[in-house]
C-alpha cells in the first residue's frame, strides 16, 4: 500500500498535467494577437496617471454595445493623441473588452461605414 506522501505526490502530478493540458487547449483561443478583429475607436477623454504619462480613454461600438478601454496617449515623437481622434483597435471577439491599439495606421475621416462586428482585416 502507498504511503500518504506518495499519494500526495501522485495527485500533484495529475493536477499539474491537467493544468498544462487546459492551458494548451484554452490559451490560443484567448490570444487577442492571434484571434482578433478590427474596429474604429474614438478617444473620448485624456486622463493623467500616477506616473505622469497621460492615458487616452477609448470608446468603440460592436453589435450595438459600447465598450471602453484605455491606451497610452503618446503617439511618439513628442506627439500625443487628443480627444476626438479616431484609432484602429484590434479586439478579441469572445471578450470585446480585450483590445489593443493598432499603431501606425491612420483612420481617415471618410471612413464612416464601420461594420457592426468589425473587420477580419484592416480596411486599408
Amino acid at each position: 500500500m502507498k504511503d500518504k506522501k506518495q499519494i500526495i505526490q501522485d495527485v500533484l502530478v495529475v493536477l499539474v498535467i491537467i493544468i498544462i493540458i487546459c492551458f494548451v487547449v484554452y490559451y490560443p483561443q484567448r490570444n487577442v494577437y492571434k484571434n482578433h478583429r478590427y474596429t474604429v475607436a474614438t478617444i473620448t477623454d485624456i486622463k493623467s496617471t500616477l506616473n505622469g504619462d497621460p492615458e487616452a480613454i477609448i470608446t468603440y461600438t460592436l453589435n450595438s454595445k459600447v465598450y471602453n478601454g484605455s491606451i497610452s496617449s503618446y503617439k511618439g515623437g513628442g506627439v500625443f493623441y487628443k480627444k476626438g481622434d479616431r484609432v484602429f483597435v484590434e479586439y478579441y471577439p469572445l471578450n470585446p473588452d480585450e483590445c489593443n491599439l493598432v499603431e501606425g495606421k491612420y483612420v481617415s475621416d471618410k471612413l464612416i461605414n464601420i461594420p457592426s462586428d468589425g473587420w477580419d482585416k484592416l480596411p486599408y
